[in-house]
């Protein structure tokens, strides 16, 4: 349920997003934020090869560029903040309000199988129940013949002792 209000969530924002008139500006920061985010994270993963161990100042300007780096970054996400997420580099947006497709199609597919299996057990429980009916009243049909015909017995007997006292009296 969580996720699937979360997808909901982004649904809405995407469709006002679409309504939004687009301008060539924008389009062009998007993808300059795209590229200039793709270049600090390469930046930031760098080997450590690159270096000689003779140049101790290269470890000093490089660890200088990535403080820099840092504080633009939070700066930016700042910024974005402020924007409500229009500033942010698309892989934030996406990292921040993105969804996994696999798992609200996982949660769909899991909640309609439990819902056929609820609907299906439902029906073999009406089934039975209705089995049990038809049972129940065979049975009762059954219990009727066997109460008559053990009156029918009684009488049987009643008359075969009535023949027996006759028989002995004479």
């Amino acid at each position: 349920v969580f996720w699937y209000n979360k997808f909901a969530f982004i649904s809405e924002v995407d469709a006002v997003a679409e309504i939004l008139p687009k301008n060539k500006y924008y389009e062009r920061f998007t993808e300059w934020s795209r590229k200039t985010w793709s270049n600090w994270v390469n930046f930031n993963n760098f080997d450590d090869d690159l270096f000689d161990d003779d140049e101790k100042i290269e470890y000093l300007l490089y660890g200088l560029i990535l403080l820099v780096s840092y504080f633009l970054v939070l700066l930016w996400l700042i910024v974005g903040l402020v924007s409500l997420g229009l500033l942010w580099p698309p892989q934030v947006r996406k990292f921040i309000f993105g969804y996994n497709v696999e798992e609200v199609t996982s949660t769909r597919v899991t909640k309609h199988s439990t819902n056929h299996l609820h609907e299906r057990r439902t029906e073999e429980i009406n089934g039975l129940k209705e089995e049990i009916n038809g049972q129940t009243e065979k049975i009762n049909v059954l219990t009727e013949k066997i109460n008559v015909l053990t009156e029918e017995r009684k009488m049987d007997m009643e008359e075969i002792k009535k023949l027996l006292r006759e028989l002995k009296k004479d």
